[in-house]
């Protein structure tokens, strides 16, 4: 049975959800230029969870493969009905709770030394200041980090620090994922 959205349906987290919106067909995002782009098989959904396995209002957002998403049963979709009748205030202060699912890319460096991380957290703070700002997709995160003192720690282990890039609510442009935030950690 196929879904759409607006639908309401169970997914791989407990609850009852509501798909939102459909992420527009989009790369993979690569790990290494050398790799092939890919198309992302299948549509990945975004999704708000109204009530949590125990029937409770419980508001969260998750994104989920169209495997995992699945048409409540007859009996779900009726206790639904009956929970949303019993609550009339229930759905409005659903639909005005706003939170956006983000995508991540992390890419993880071995350093040479632990104390290379601050040189690291500078030297990339300002080298994609700019890209960010116009949003980047993986491919030109790769060519700035190729320019970069340390490209050819990238990938290696043991792995002791990561670039952790975020695409706000899954955000396309010219079927890429675009990157507006970068995170930095320790591991």
């Amino acid at each position: 049975m196929n879904v759409q959205i607006g639908d309401w349906v169970r997914t791989h987290s407990k609850g009852i959800w509501r798909i939102e919106r459909a992420v527009p067909e989009h790369y993979e995002p690569r790990y290494k230029l050398s790799d092939q782009k890919q198309l992302y098989q299948g549509t990945l959904f975004l999704l708000k969870r109204l009530l949590n396995e125990k029937w409770k209002p419980a508001v969260e957002t998750t994104a989920a493969h169209e495997t995992m998403v699945k048409p409540l049963t007859k009996a779900d979709f009726k206790k639904l009905q009956k929970c949303l009748a019993d609550n009339d205030t229930i759905l409005t202060e659903f639909d005005s709770a706003t939170r956006p699912v983000d995508a991540m890319l992390n890419l993880g460096f071995a350093l040479p030394r632990r104390s290379d991380y601050a040189l690291f957290k500078r030297e990339f703070e300002a080298a994609f200041s700019d890209p960010l700002a116009n949003g980047a997709t993986s491919d030109s995160i790769l060519k700035v980090i190729a320019k970069s003192n340390f490209a050819s720690y990238l990938g290696e282990r043991p792995r002791d620090a990561t670039l952790q890039f975020v695409s706000k609510d899954y955000e396309v442009r010219r079927r890429n994922l675009i990157y507006r935030q970068l995170k930095f950690h320790k591991f």
